[in-house]
């Protein structure tokens, strides 16, 4: 975040030093120093060091077990979630990947705004949404009220648990998922869409990627501090995303531009 907001630059060895902007204002030696802004015992900085410690629980969760929630929390985060989902729908419908595919599964897929987009844009293709029962109850709404209820269904499982995923699908997607957990989770999510695949079918992995030098942009950084704090997650860049994927045995990965500052790695199980 700092190196986003100007105050670091990268080289070329991910190594990172001072602008000029931050040795002026922020030496103590210089003329222009600023001052400490924080003290060293205040929350934020409390909450930070906490997150890049080696505990395993979160600092300040956005959400815990929905299913344990109340239906008014629930639905409060589930239409936060929507909301930063639908201006992206109508760019990843139109990912290359969903033309001429019959069967999407939207895993973590909240309200189903994605799907619906999807569903939308391509007439021949069933779509499913994988989430928690509360969570599902409130997509089955939106689905209904779009007219898609012979379309989009919903899917109440723990993506994470011991029930199997539906399988033969042509595509599987991960729209803001994947930023929630660490490398050894999104691995096994990794594996665990390549098994819900037929042979040929593509995962799409949309999220806000850091540029490769990490260094920005400055929204992605943000995010990606937010993610520590509240699931001991990150925001990645495409190379590692790519490299996850691979890693499970997708081949032909790439990544494509999507709307705003967002991006699509994808891959396609071998035939």
């Amino acid at each position: 975040m700092a190196a986003a907001l100007g105050l670091l630059a990268a080289d070329a060895d991910g190594g990172f030093a001072l602008t000029e902007v931050a040795a002026t204002y922020l030496l103590r030696s210089g003329e222009f120093y600023r001052g400490r802004f924080l003290h060293p015992d205040d929350p934020a900085l409390t909450a930070l060091r906490r997150a890049s410690s080696q505990e395993d629980a979160a600092i300040t969760p956005l959400a815990g077990d929905v299913a344990l929630l109340p239906d008014e929390e629930v639905r409060d985060f589930t239409e936060r979630m929507a909301a930063f989902a639908r201006p992206a729908a109508g760019a990843l419908a139109a990912h290359p990947a969903l033309a001429g595919a019959r069967r999407f599964l939207d895993v973590a897929g909240g309200s189903g705004s994605l799907a619906i987009a999807v569903a939308r844009a391509h007439p021949g293709l069933a779509c499913a949404v994988l989430d928690r029962g509360p969570v599902c109850r409130l997509g089955e709404e939106r689905i209904a009220a779009a007219g898609l209820g012979d379309r989009v269904r919903t899917v109440d499982l723990d993506m994470l648990g011991d029930r199997p995923w539906p399988g033969e699908q042509d595509a599987v997607l991960f729209a803001s998922v994947w930023h929630n957990w660490d490398p050894a989770t999104c691995a096994e999510l990794a594996r665990r869409a390549y098994a819900a695949l037929r042979p040929g079918g593509t995962v799409l992995v949309h999220e806000l990627p850091l540029d490769e030098r990490k260094d920005g942009p400055l929204a992605a950084a943000c995010l990606s501090v937010t993610m520590l704090l509240s699931h001991r997650g990150k925001q990645y860049t495409r190379s590692e995303l790519a490299a996850l994927l691979t890693a499970a045995g997708f081949e032909d990965v790439g990544a494509d531009q999507a709307f705003g500052l967002y991006a699509v790695v994808s891959g396609r199980r071998p035939r």
